[in-house]
């Protein structure tokens, strides 16, 4: 997958990962945060409740001296001491509850008082005990306890079997207590934590996204009308500026500098049309004088054919310099935009087919076969103009075609827009003249150039510009070049 190009998309995109990353992270944190802490609280009620219940069964194995049956000062439970079998009858405290006995016949009696029973079964929140003894073959479990406790193995530890969590102490070889709970309703609340966390995770990532693509929008969009402005300057349109809501930023300035620059472009490029205007309307005047000089000069009988020939040079190159500064006036229009140019519809194939039987005699007297497949290609434009192109075109072919070629002339539709294509079989156009064909004064080569001032194929472009159309130029695989024009579909009427 390749990455967008897009400034705009890049930094949203990058702005997007990083904000994920950041909320994930965040997210993720703090639940394994609160889930740690619900765990440690539950572990901790657990060992509190474990080491209650191995200092009760303790001082009853053998072995074991009589200590404070009942909780020392340390264990900070403040619970009343466990009474014992046969002890003083004015002793305060309630009788024990009837023992429980455990799965199995034989299984040992555990007593406990009415605040440690509060602290297992049902009503304790899930906590449960289960208690085995080597010289008792049973197990004595509390209320709410799970019946298929496995029996621990090891001294202490802790252990988790799905829902339940448990710690085991052993008191002597082969005697277990087992303190668990179940954590049902703390994982579910967990979960609906880690919920709740995810949607308002994705609640501010949607939001930072929103917000984020209009900052950048907003921030990019200088960026966006300099391109429009550029490209607008660069189609010709010398007044284009750039319009710039905060000039004080690092874009506000950087427009201001680029528009000062178009300004002085604006201001070379008139300063260049007016000088070439003027230098060419000053040119006519001495140039219409040649010409007539130099045909009064041939019309008389009595020349040598020295001073003929010298004339009839003189005559061709006043001639070729007012072709060459008719070309330049109009040229100069165009640039000034003061160029005539009507809009009516009108069809290429027509324009192509009359241009072509006007230069037969001119590709007849160089030996060169015009092919026509016309086809209609209707349009909106100037027909004169049009004719025009296609007439520069055609004789450009004709005189770089080989004594025998073909030049081929083509018309239709292609794209929603009227074309023309005109080919011949000359040597073609080195690829590195290609860019530079239709600009002024650009010369190929001397073969495709002899005679020509090189500005019809700089006025062509500069006539299909005005059409809002395009002109291309290549070479064909079998030798020879090619040109295509493609200008804008006839207006609807009505």
């Amino acid at each position: 997958m390749r990455a967008p190009r897009s400034l705009r998309w890049r930094l949203q995109i990058w702005h997007g990962l990083l904000l994920v990353a950041v909320l994930a992270v965040f997210g993720f944190t703090t639940a394994e945060l609160e889930r740690s802490r619900r765990m440690e609280r539950i572990d901790a009620e657990l060992q509190s409740r474990a080491s209650m219940l191995s200092r009760l069964i303790a001082p009853e194995q053998p072995g074991h001296a009589p200590e404070q049956p009942g909780r020392g000062p340390e264990s900070g439970l403040g619970e009343p001491p466990l009474p014992q079998p046969g002890g003083d009858p004015d002793d305060p405290a309630p009788p024990p509850p009837p023992p429980r006995r455990g799965a199995a016949s034989g299984a040992p009696a555990l007593h406990l008082s009415a605040d440690e029973a509060r602290r297992f079964g049902p009503v304790s929140g899930g906590y449960y005990y289960a208690i085995w003894l080597k010289n008792s073959p049973g197990m004595v479990r509390s209320g709410g306890a799970p019946a298929d406790i496995p029996r621990p193995t090891g001294s202490e530890g802790w252990r988790s079997r799905g829902n339940y969590r448990e710690v085991f102490n052993e008191l002597k070889p082969q005697d277990y207590v087992l303190v668990g709970r179940d954590r049902t309703d703390e994982l579910a609340d967990w979960r609906r934590l880690t919920g709740l966390t995810l949607a308002a995770g994705l609640g501010v990532a949607v939001l930072g996204l929103l917000g984020g693509a209009w900052l950048t929008r907003r921030a990019l969009r200088p960026v966006g009308l300099i391109g429009d402005a550029a490209e607008a300057i660069a189609a010709g349109d010398l007044s284009r500026r750039i319009s710039v809501e905060e000039e004080g930023s690092e874009l506000g300035r950087l427009a201001a500098v680029l528009n000062h620059t178009f300004a002085r472009l604006e201001a070379v490029f008139e300063q260049q049309a007016r000088f070439t205007a003027d230098a060419a309307h000053e040119l006519r005047t001495p140039v219409a004088v040649l010409l007539m000089q130099a045909q009064n000069g041939l019309d008389d009988s009595g020349l040598t054919a020295e001073a003929r020939a010298a004339l009839s040079a003189c005559l061709r190159a006043a001639q070729r310099m007012r072709g060459l500064i008719e070309s330049l006036l109009e040229l100069a229009r165009w640039d000034a935009g003061e160029a005539k140019l009507r809009r009516i519809n009108c069809d290429l194939a027509p324009l192509a087919e009359a241009e072509s039987e006007l230069l037969r005699p001119l590709a007849d007297g160089r030996g060169v076969k015009l092919v026509l497949r016309l086809e209609p290609a209707p349009c909106s434009g100037d027909p004169d103009r049009l004719a025009q192109v296609v007439a520069n075109l055609l004789i450009n072919a004709v005189q770089h075609s080989p004594v025998g070629g073909t030049v081929g002339i083509q018309t239709g539709v292609s794209g929603g827009r009227a074309t023309v294509a005109i080919t011949d079989e000359g040597g073609g156009i080195a690829a590195e003249h290609l860019p530079r064909i239709f600009d002024r004064f650009y010369r190929a080569e001397a073969a495709r150039s002899q005679g020509r001032s090189g500005l019809g194929l700089a006025i062509c472009r500069a006539i299909v510009a005005a059409h809002g159309g395009t002109i291309e130029a290549g070479n064909r695989p079998q030798g020879g070049a090619w040109f295509r024009v493609a200008v804008g579909a006839e207006a609807k009427t009505g």
